[in-house]
């Protein structure tokens, strides 16, 4: 209701309606996109933040005129500026801290959004501390941390494919090609269009030595998106040793065929 009558009060400053409308705008988008998604990123409140911060400056400078004569209250409105400042740093100081790293993020929104998509959250938070501790993990260290982590996320929302992705991950760094490969096929049983989970697959059977089925699994992955140009341009080059390696040599031209979908694709001939 104040800023409803500040409104009204300065209903002719033109600019000062333009910033209000401006982040009423871009609010009322946020927040649609917020009902459709559950969580939305910090970043996506930077454009409705130009119009606050041009409204509270257009404010800022009408208060500094109204008060240009009145010693006492310039000198209130002045110090007042001065604890928002300040407030205003220390929390940008802390939100640094936040922002360090993904560990820091994901463990803040655990914190303080607990019951927003916390599966989501957990998920998120083992895939930091899977990234960050990466060779940590190779040698056994901090895999039970991150494994409890993943199960969290799976015990509130079972038919989330994420942490059964995540979980793939971690035993494929750890070298457990056979639990890798379980956790990737539950992901895929979750979601069909599990791309990573099917490229992860074949990256797993190309590695034993199997480039057939290597090579059904990377047709999985680009049939499951196969609008993304970039993930077929990134499948080629595994995909090309593993055509090398097959069994029948004349696999080449079937397979290169079957290609056509990616835009360009350069396939070395084996």
């Amino acid at each position: 209701m104040g800023l409803l009558g500040t409104l009204w009060i300065l209903r002719r400053n033109r600019l000062l309606i333009f910033a209000f409308a401006f982040y009423v705008a871009n609010i009322f988008f946020l927040l649609r996109l917020h009902n459709v998604l559950g969580l939305v990123s910090d970043r996506f409140m930077y454009l409705a933040s130009i119009g606050l911060c041009m409204f509270a400056a257009v404010l800022v400078e009408k208060a500094f005129s109204w008060a240009q004569n009145r010693r006492p209250i310039l000198y209130g409105v002045t110090l007042a500026l001065l604890l928002i400042v300040v407030i205003l740093t220390s929390r940008t100081w802390s939100q640094c801290e936040v922002w360090q790293n993904s560990v820091n993020l994901w463990n803040n929104q655990l914190q303080y959004n607990s019951r927003t998509l916390p599966c989501f959250a957990y998920c998120k938070l083992a895939d930091a501390y899977a990234e960050t501790y990466k060779q940590a993990v190779s040698k056994g260290q901090r895999f039970d941390q991150i494994r409890s982590l993943y199960q969290k996320a799976i015990d509130l929302k079972p038919d989330f494919a994420g942490p059964y992705y995540g979980l793939g991950n971690l035993y494929a760094d750890k070298r457990d090609d056979v639990s890798a490969e379980r956790f990737y096929k539950e992901a895929i049983a979750r979601d069909s269009k599990n791309f990573v989970s099917f490229f992860s697959l074949g990256q797993i059977y190309q590695h034993r030595g199997s480039p057939n089925k290597a090579i059904s699994f990377y047709h999985e992955a680009i049939s499951a998106r196969p609008e993304n140009i970039n993930l077929c341009l990134d499948i080629l080059e595994q995909y090309n040793d593993a055509i090398k390696a097959h069994d029948n040599a004349e696999i080449y031209q079937k397979e290169k065929s079957k290609m056509s979908d990616c835009e360009r694709p350069v396939i070395v001939r084996p």
